[in-house]
């Protein structure tokens, strides 16, 4: 298992407040997403939020941004399946939807 995924599934299991819980969450979906590009076959989709500036896996295009529960569930986009490490960013964006 690659190290930072491991130590973000750790921070996340012992967050113990809802904020601490979440920005464990963006590190672990940070991590997944890294090791999604090493793999090959049918891959999620990754989607990103620019309101909080994360990005998660997901099936499906239709947005479920699990970040900030109903308030932001339909913020964000699906970007290229190629995702490049770029301070966070997405390189290409397939679908740009308003937050």
């Amino acid at each position: 298992m690659l190290p930072g995924l491991q130590a973000a599934a750790v921070a996340l299991a012992k967050a113990e407040t809802l904020d601490a819980a979440r920005g464990a969450f963006g590190d672990l979906s940070e991590a997944m997403v890294n090791y999604r590009n090493l793999a090959t076959g049918e891959l999620p989709h990754v989607a990103y939020c620019p309101m909080v500036k994360k990005s998660w896996l997901q099936s499906g295009e239709t947005i479920a941004n699990p970040y900030y529960g109903s308030a932001m569930l339909r913020c964000g986009s699906i970007v290229d399946k190629l995702w490049l490490n770029n301070g966070g960013l997405p390189t290409k964006w397939l679908l740009l939807l308003p937050c």
